[in-house]
């Protein structure tokens, strides 16, 4: 069972869009924020676990000079913080009808050190500190150094960890001033060091400078592969709001470990739930080549004898784009040419505000037109989702299933209509969708292959 992160009921509203995953204002181009920033009132809020798993300790960067040397010998002595890396046993899709691809990591960061230790940092704490520790100390009647549980070198890859977890246990204590949570892919390509466990939550960001439209295609193909390391992360609010066909699980006052649990298809209360986020209606679409790449990955691929070795999409006056509408019961709006690559990110990030104002509840209909090239066989895979019996063109999701392939050979350009569920707060529609697009080549991905996809979707 997932559990949220901590009790929603304490967070306090993001100030900005810069607390926010995805790219950072004013830097809209160059930095691409991978986690979510958070504050609280009052109080230092608790940090659950998400799933069931185990948890290593790391502390925060610039303050690591103590955890150098033997590893038997770390402490935490200085500390005042730390972050704590959740390696789930359950996966999310696995356990329940939460429709997302396998996570790798969660990550907690900001963590009071004193919810974890004695003040000393040489030991965990007593029993009465958190769950966590309680459950430690119940395994082994005797002090716990805190270097049995840190980690080293490659994560998870010694026995410095914490015994399994259940979700819904308190691992620490966030401080409220300021601490972050993200969601880290289980996919090929990026393996994260101690650099990255280390940082504290104000220096989460991926920053690169675009190639401009001037540069060598040498050159802007480097940057496009660059780029493309966000998409090893998941916006947080997309990773609760793909729980509309499943459930979760929250913990708020005195409630145990166990918690409330939240849908399936409860919208107003997925709402509630993350109402302080700044990402809370919006959409993240996240389509995919036959090689598990953004679907214009390949376009600056000049050498005229391999070219053709991939799928590229060169529609006239459609190059890295696509046309979007959006429909519902009140209307159309849109029709026009947009840029899949918004800011030069591989993610085309939809608004609940571009869909017409309604005072009704249902499906609002996202119209995409993708581009042909020179793949003229593609198909559109559509992971963990069947076709609506209304359409062959509309897509609806009704939990887990054999993935769906469309042929749009015919046409230009390939026309595809995705419902989006929603709902009405405070007389605003928002938006509570997912889903995830492979832009396939001939041969139609496999279900393991489908397993690499990473749909990021709020």
């Amino acid at each position: 069972m997932i559990h949220f992160f901590t009790d929603h009921t304490v967070l306090q509203m993001q100030p900005s869009q810069d607390c926010a995953f995805g790219p950072v204002v004013g830097e809209l181009s160059t930095d691409f924020r991978w986690n979510s920033v958070h504050s609280s009132g009052a109080m230092h809020p608790p940090a659950y676990a998400i799933t069931k798993g185990d948890v290593q300790i790391y502390p925060i960067a610039g303050t690591a000079a103590n955890k150098l040397g033997d590893p038997d010998k770390a402490n935490l002595a200085g500390l005042t913080h730390v972050n704590l890396v959740l390696r789930p046993f359950a996966q999310p899709s696995e356990e329940t009808q939460v429709m997302v691809p396998r996570i790798k990591y969660f990550v907690y960061r900001n963590i009071l050190r004193d919810s974890i230790c004695e003040p000393t940092g040489a030991a965990i704490g007593p029993k009465g500190t958190s769950e966590m520790i309680d459950l430690i100390r119940g395994k082994k009647d005797k002090d716990h150094k805190v270097a049995d549980f840190m980690g080293y070198g490659k994560p998870f890859s010694s026995e410095h960890r914490s015994p399994v977890l259940d979700s819904g246990v308190q691992l620490g204590t966030f401080d409220r001033t300021s601490f972050s949570f993200e969601v880290l892919l289980d996919d090929l390509g990026f393996e994260p060091d101690e650099e990255f466990f280390c940082r504290p939550p104000n220096k989460c960001k991926f920053e690169h400078t675009p190639a401009s439209s001037t540069a060598t295609n040498a050159a802007r193909f480097l940057s496009r592969s660059q780029r493309e390391h966000v998409l090893h992360f998941m916006d947080p609010c997309a990773f609760y709001g793909n729980c509309y066909w499943g459930t979760f699980r929250r913990r708020t006052g005195s409630l145990g470990p166990k918690g409330e649990t939240v849908g399936p298809k409860a919208a107003a209360q997925l709402h509630e739930t993350f109402a302080t986020f700044e990402n809370r209606n919006r959409a993240y679409i996240d389509i995919r080549n036959e090689n598990n790449r953004s679907f214009g990955f390949y376009r600056f691929v000049s050498d005229p004898i391999r070219k053709n070795l991939f799928s590229i999409y060169d529609d006239v006056g459609m190059d890295d784009s696509v046309t979007v509408s959006y429909l519902n019961d009140a209307g159309v709006l849109g029709g026009a040419v947009v840029p899949y690559y918004q800011n030069d990110w591989p993610l085309l990030i939809i608004d609940g505000e571009s869909f017409p104002q309604t005072s009704e509840v249902g499906d609002q209909i996202l119209k995409l037109g993708l581009p042909k090239g020179n793949n003229l066989n593609a198909v559109v895979f559509f992971e963990l989702a069947v076709s609506s019996p209304s359409s062959n063109k509309t897509l609806d999701y009704k939990g887990l299933g054999t993935p769906t392939f469309m042929d749009l050979s015919e046409g230009s350009p390939r026309e595809v209509e995705l419902a989006l569920p929603s709902t009405i707060i405070d007389g605003t529609l928002r938006l509570v969708p997912r889903l995830n697009l492979n832009y396939a080549q001939d041969q139609r991905p496999s279900s393991d292959s489908a397993r690499l996809l990473r749909p990021v979707i709020a």
